[in-house]
């Protein structure tokens, strides 16, 4: 009973009293998180010539992301709009037979931009809670390559867009300097609609990438006023 009574009384003390804004005005953020990217690739071709290939797969890599942004609070309430870029390092692949020839398909995941929106809740003078969404966009690459001459038989890129959302955490180490942390979740859906050569043979071969990004970031936010 003591505990509870004493909990009670922290948890009132943090929603009272005035407050110093944590998120009015512009600022710049810089992160380095670790990602978990999960996808599933489809592949369907015409005729006989290209198989039809499907997998899924699982990786794990490491990011950087920079963003800029701008905020407003109301009271204990504040909101945030931002335009962010992630750096990342993701491949996978897969192999097929084309024709008897052993070939491996290599997905590549370097990196997009994406714009977000967080809704805050500012819980103590240095602690402010966030929700965040917004929309997502990716590069992938699709690289064809024989395996006995390393003949490269097809090479696309195309731009997947998706949505994102989470959960942010910001604590004031000093005046309009913060460490952040996030749990992101991003969901990204692409279709490739292509001609592949393989020697003087075509085909159309048509693939669904569906990707999933769990994304922790961890980093520094600057205050711009």
């Amino acid at each position: 009973m003591r505990f509870l009574c004493v909990l009670v009384r922290l948890v009132i003390g943090m929603a009272s009293g005035a407050r110093a804004e944590m998120w009015g005005g512009p600022y710049l953020e810089g992160t380095l998180g670790q990602i978990n990217l999960g996808y599933a690739f489809d592949q369907q071709a015409s005729g006989s010539v290209i198989p039809a290939v499907n997998y899924s797969s699982s990786e794990m890599s490491y990011a950087a992301r920079v963003a800029f942004g701008y905020g407003w609070q109301s009271g204990q309430f504040g909101k945030a709009i931002e335009l962010g870029y992630t750096l990342r390092d993701i491949n996978n692949g897969a192999y097929a037979i084309i024709r008897r020839v052993p070939v491996k398909y290599d997905v590549h995941v370097p990196g997009g931009f994406d714009l977000t929106a967080k809704l805050g809740y500012q819980l103590s003078d240095r602690v402010m809670l966030s929700v965040l969404g917004g929309v997502a966009q990716s590069q992938v690459s699709v690289t064809g390559t024989v395996l006995h001459n390393n003949v490269v038989i097809e090479d696309s890129t195309s731009d997947a867009y998706g949505l994102r959302f989470g959960l942010g955490l910001d604590y004031e180490v000093k005046e309009n300097v913060m460490l952040t942390t996030s749990l992101v979740q991003t969901r990204t859906s692409l279709d490739i609609d292509e001609t592949v050569m393989l020697g003087s043979t075509q085909a159309r071969a048509r693939r669904s990438i569906d990707g999933t990004l769990n994304e922790i970031f961890v980093g520094v936010r600057i205050n711009l006023r």
